[in-house]
């Protein structure tokens, strides 16, 4: 930290850990003890398992607000990158579609939409299960692993958070083991 310190670069020591196999980064628990594993924190988990079951627990004809259900949406966005591949987002799809169906909302602007009401959809319910699912069963961790063993593989995302479109770029290695020029591959939508 000293050192920082005198490079000019201010670390906030709260903020700062140790080198270790395990460390806490944007949220998530990054553990390479063993195979590479992306965890949720336990209370993130409860909050968001409880956050669904909460919706869920509604009969579905019932209404509920749009700031409700906007804030359950935002906390389970908040972990999709935990779920496998991102499979997380394509659960929240509907309720997205829920929140912002335009034809409900009219012509309220800002934040007067969020204290309309709304019902939530088959899909929406469908969704919501899914994740109660996941998180019961896999409460907060997904192996993190290459799709492929001959090279080093980098991906990063193109900044949207939606995990719908990014880079990947795979530098191959030949027999000898002596590395080739990178293959990318950008996607978008997907």
């Amino acid at each position: 930290m000293k050192l920082m310190v005198r490079l000019g670069l201010i670390c906030q020591p709260v903020k700062t850990s140790a080198p270790a196999q395990n460390q806490k980064y944007c949220g998530f628990i990054y553990d390479t003890r063993r195979s590479p594993v992306l965890r949720i924190p336990a209370n993130k988990v409860l909050c968001c398992l409880s956050s669904a079951q909460l919706l869920l627990k509604r009969p579905r004809n019932h209404q509920l607000s749009r700031l409700s259900l906007a804030v359950v949406t935002g906390v389970l966005q908040s972990i999709v990158e935990a779920t496998p591949q991102h499979a997380g987002q394509s659960h929240l799809r509907s309720l997205y579609d829920n929140l912002y169906r335009m034809e409900e909302v009219g012509h309220l602007e800002g934040q007067e939409k969020y204290y309309t009401t709304v019902s939530l959809s088959i899909p929406s319910t469908t969704g919501l299960n899914w994740w109660a699912l996941h998180l019961a069963v896999h409460p907060g961790a997904t192996t993190c692993r290459a799709f492929t063993d001959s090279g080093l593989t980098i991906k990063w995302g193109d900044g949207s958070g939606t995990g719908t479109g990014g880079t990947t770029e795979l530098y191959p290695l030949d027999p000898d083991h002596h590395q080739q020029n990178p293959n990318i591959e950008q996607w978008m939508e997907v």
